[in-house]
């Protein structure tokens, strides 16, 4: 059987950011909500895992805090989806994100360090059951996380083994390019 919840369409941890409710009031949350599909729940944790070990990384900093910061953000999930499956569905839906106003502030994860991670792997993993539990299957998919870190371990391995084949996949890629095998076209920024 499949657990199947509207996904965010696969988000990373740069899918996330602060947005203006219709009070004028700046949220943290999930972008693009309204670009979803219905598939396994466990996809969206999966990639937003993996891309938090890819950003520390790619920050420098050491596997172990890599591997914590994946293990954070999966452990605020499940907590966060047992607290959500204790509420009424109104109460999930408060300043819902459909009626948000234009304002948008981006997370510049590339200047964090671990402590500044960490921190930023607890509000996406937040943000990120809330968003499964406006679903209707809150109380289904925290019973299947439970209340223990096994969960939390597992994906956090499966993180370090995506981050592993990204990097192996990115060598090859570059490795073709430079002996002329792909061609590569820079996008120039606006």
């Amino acid at each position: 059987m499949v657990l199947a919840a509207e996904n965010g369409r696969l988000p990373d941890l740069s899918s996330f950011g602060g947005f203006a409710t219709p009070e004028r009031r700046v949220i943290f949350s999930l972008n693009d909500l309204d670009e979803t599909l219905p598939a396994p729940w466990e996809w969206d944790v999966k990639r937003l895992a993996a891309s938090f070990v890819v950003a520390c990384r790619d920050n420098s900093l050491k596997e172990a805090v890599a591997r914590d910061v994946a293990t954070t953000c999966v452990r605020t999930d499940r907590e966060s989806m047992a607290e959500f499956s204790q509420m009424k569905t109104l109460e999930l839906w408060y300043f819902a994100l459909a009626a948000l106003r234009d304002i948008k502030i981006s997370i510049r994860v590339e200047t964090f360090g671990a402590t500044e991670m960490d921190l930023y792997a607890t509000w996406c993993g937040r943000a990120l059951a809330l968003s499964h539990a406006r679903s209707g299957a809150s109380t289904m998919l925290s019973g299947y996380m439970g209340k223990s870190d096994a969960f939390d371990k597992v994906i956090a391995d499966f993180s370090v083994a995506y981050a592993d084949q990204n990097e192996r996949d990115h060598a090859a890629l570059d490795r073709a390019v430079r002996q002329g095998e792909v061609q590569a076209v820079l996008e120039e920024t606006v």
